[in-house]
């Protein structure tokens, strides 16, 4: 074969893949604005791996409440206010309400991390199983492990004002475990393992850590090939073996008619065959109920604290409403809340101001809709 033969067959081939990659990553038409990227890559070297709100935030501004971004061949709608929000993942939900895969997720949680899981039969039938657990009537019972443990709190911040996050954290992980499993002989590694696997989630869902979340054929490398998968499968075996225990611990103990408080695990066991759920299902669930709970309880009230510090004239206002509808001889319960407006508002306003989850859930949509974007 002639050279020049073998120079026109390479030209060609570039030729090729060089106009393939040019249609798999130019901007798609009739989609909002938003910052020019670079090739391939496209924007993900223009987001902060730890903090991507600040960036975002920073687009609506120039860009408007929905912004499009590209990272590798993934195209991204960043929703940038609560109507643009609304107008879509509520109004449209049909539509809005899948979630896009996040394969090193998938792998380190073997498909059952319920918030990143696609809304199909495994999804229903997780969700049916935690609302009959955890819906407003459910929750009555719980409310003592709140009261001792907020109790506890308070005599913990009152005591040693300087170590409020340890008391915070203290709080929310207690709670968490007291109300997912009610297990005290194994309370403390329960904590444990399930704050390495918040780490871990953390770590693996962050825009740009992970190739294989962005580009699939990644995600089809060989696992001797791929060292995320080998770390990622053992991590899953590890989790798996630790969720398993606790959840069969509790199982056991509802069998032999041991448990006396209520917990979710304790309602799961007597309900999880009716949901079809398996008890490696079940137990997943109640370790990402956890997860959910956990974490988003421990930033809410470290910002109400920074909030009530920030803002005195409303903590006065707060303790004022306080006292005059409850008093001093007693301690608030369920049955005050209505009678509480602006304590209410005050909650509400602290998770509109700081969010314990600043870019939200990831959603997909069923259909190609671009055009219909537009709230």
């Amino acid at each position: 074969m002639s050279f020049t033969l073998i120079s026109t067959l390479a030209y060609v081939l570039v030729s090729v893949c060089a106009w393939g990659i040019y249609l798999k990553f130019k901007r798609p038409r009739n989609l909002p604005p938003g910052p020019k990227g670079y090739p391939i890559v496209g924007n993900l070297f223009q987001l902060d791996v730890n903090r991507p709100w600040r960036f975002l935030v920073k687009w609506k501004k120039t860009y408007g409440d929905i912004v499009y971004i590209r990272l590798f061949n993934q195209d991204v709608i960043v929703l940038n206010s609560a109507k643009a929000a609304g107008d879509l993942l509520d109004r449209r939900a049909a539509n809005y309400s899948q979630r896009p895969r996040i394969p090193v997720i998938e792998c380190l949680t073997g498909g059952l991390s319920m918030p990143f899981m696609d809304h199909g039969t495994r999804w229903r039938s997780m969700r049916r199983a935690a609302h009959e657990a955890l819906n407003m009537r459910a929750s009555v019972g719980y409310f003592p492990i709140h009261m001792r443990g907020g109790i506890q709190l308070a005599l913990d911040i009152l005591d040693t004002p300087q170590e409020c996050h340890d008391h915070v954290y203290r709080f929310t992980s207690f709670t968490s475990a007291s109300l997912i499993y009610n297990d005290t002989s194994c309370r403390h590694a329960i904590i444990k393992e399930l704050s390495s696997l918040i780490n871990d989630i953390n770590l693996t869902s962050a825009p740009g850590r992970y190739f294989a979340n962005h580009i699939p054929v990644f995600e089809h490398v060989p696992e001797f090939l791929a060292k995320w998968k080998q770390e990622m499968k053992a991590k899953y075996n590890m989790y798996t073996e630790s969720v398993l225990k606790f959840f069969l611990r509790i199982k056991e103990s509802v069998v032999q008619k041991q448990e006396s408080e209520p917990s979710f695990c304790t309602m799961l066991v007597e309900t999880h065959e009716r949901h079809g759920l398996s008890d490696l299902e079940s137990a997943w669930l109640a370790a990402m109920l956890y997860v959910g709970g956990y974490d988003t309880s421990l930033i809410t009230i470290e910002w109400l604290v920074v909030a009530m510090l920030a803002f005195p004239d409303v903590q006065r206002k707060v303790q004022a409403e306080i006292d005059s509808v409850i008093g001093q001889s007693r301690i608030p319960t369920l049955a005050d809340m209505e009678n509480l407006p602006y304590m209410r508002a005050v909650m509400k306003e602290v998770l509109r101001w700081r969010p314990p989850a600043p870019v939200g859930v990831p959603h997909a949509s069923l259909e190609a809709s671009a055009g219909s974007l537009s709230p």
